[in-house]
């Protein structure tokens, strides 16, 4: 159902969605939608279903023991509406303050790998251990919230992979290849003759008239030259 919907739609778009949409485009919102639809988010909600039972968990017992904390509930939806610029942000942060932790944790050990014979023989192994604990310690407390604004990151990818894809199956499309109501009668055409009465034509609705207040008529048998300048209308008429 997500590639025909998908399909169904760009086969019956416009002309004009063609002429501003490349084809790396379309199969990008595709791709990204149909993975998004199909596995990512099945598979982010099976492996965080935990987490979300113990929030909406957390969010009952509080409003069954402190239900004026609900009042808080505008200040979340704000926040969830903000947190394309709070993730965005507090996640360069942290990854900001982990890059130079990191940089610490590898002076640390390159002391400690290059000067192990003079740590030995001043009697500072002991400061070295605790050292190196304490950087294990700092780089477990800085997971937890990066692992976190990871997984805030994946629902806003995974947001905009579904309004794009949105986007592409609800394209305007063209009407249909039969209209019931302007078909011709079955014995058309009893002659070669064509006819246009106040004809006007453009390739897209942002677009001037290519063509504006046509009046023709050719009869069976005769010969046309259309002629005009660049631009007049001659190839699309």
């Amino acid at each position: 159902n997500i590639k025909g919907v998908f399909v169904k739609s760009i086969i019956h778009a416009p002309m004009s969605f063609f002429d501003s949409t490349t084809r790396q485009h379309v199969s990008s919102a595709y791709n990204n939608g149909a993975e998004a639809l199909a596995s990512d988010i099945p598979e982010f909600i099976m492996d965080e279903f935990s987490g979300i039972v113990d929030g909406l968990l957390s969010v009952y017992r509080i409003g069954g023991s402190a239900p004026q904390l609900l009042f808080m509930t505008p200040l979340v939806a704000l926040a969830i509406r903000k947190r394309d610029s709070l993730v965005g942000t507090a996640k360069q942060m942290l990854h900001k303050i982990n890059r130079e932790a990191d940089i610490g944790r590898s002076r640390t050990k390159d002391i400690v790998a290059d000067g192990v014979q003079m740590i030995r023989l001043f009697g500072t192994g002991s400061h070295f251990v605790q050292q190196y604990a304490d950087d294990e310690d700092e780089r477990e407390q800085l997971s937890v919230p990066i692992t976190a604004l990871n997984n805030l990151s994946k629902v806003r990818d995974f947001s905009d992979n579904i309004d794009l894809y949105r986007q592409y199956i609800s394209l305007e499309p063209e009407a249909p290849y039969v209209v019931e109501d302007c078909r011709p009668v079955p014995s058309w055409p009893q002659a070669g003759r064509i006819e246009f009465r106040d004809f006007t034509l453009r390739y897209r609705e942002d677009l001037p008239p290519a063509l504006e207040g046509i009046n023709l008529t050719i009869n069976p048998g005769e010969k046309i030259g259309i002629v005009g300048r660049t631009g007049a209308g001659k190839s699309t008429l």
